[in-house]
């Protein structure tokens, strides 16, 4: 059961790839960058691969489907509309003076869904607060290493 589910999620990604790809909304430079390496990556895999885990969780437990769809979407705009800022403190230290930044967005995006996601997901209060703190955690570990594009997927 569990081969099928990801011999099926790992099609759909590659069918929402090939779509992207093909499409490219807003043109090929919006969804191409250049990592730390100097060779040219693409970000089509992020949103193929969190609708097609989304899709794919959220018939099983949809509070994780829904997560994994939101955090999709979170990435994908910071990816697409994100400014020259990076790290954490850069973030922060922006919305101290008042801007919110495609950071910004995406930390407190994930954060949220999480923390609902774990409390759909669990009956007692401290299991909803510590499902939610592991899945948000989960998320951004991913982020966290991903500061360059394209080392997460190493």
């Amino acid at each position: 059961m569990r081969g099928t589910s990801l011999g099926i999620t790992a099609a759909m990604t590659r069918v929402g790839m090939a779509a992207l790809r093909a499409t490219a909304p807003g043109g090929r430079e919006r969804w191409e960058r250049t990592n730390y390496a100097g060779r040219t990556v693409e970000l089509y895999a992020g949103p193929a691969s969190a609708l097609a885990v989304a899709l794919g969780a959220g018939r099983v437990r949809p509070a994780a489907g829904m997560a994994v769809a939101v955090a999709g979407l979170c990435g994908a705009y910071d990816d697409l509309a994100g400014d020259h800022r990076r790290g954490f403190r850069a973030h922060l230290a922006a919305l101290r003076q008042g801007e919110v930044t495609s950071g910004i967005v995406k930390l407190f995006g994930i954060s949220v869904a999480a923390l609902v996601a774990g409390a759909l997901m669990k009956e007692r209060l401290v299991d909803k607060a510590l499902a939610g703190v592991v899945i948000a955690g989960a998320a951004h570990f991913v982020n966290l290493v991903d500061v360059r594009p394209g080392r997460a997927a190493l």
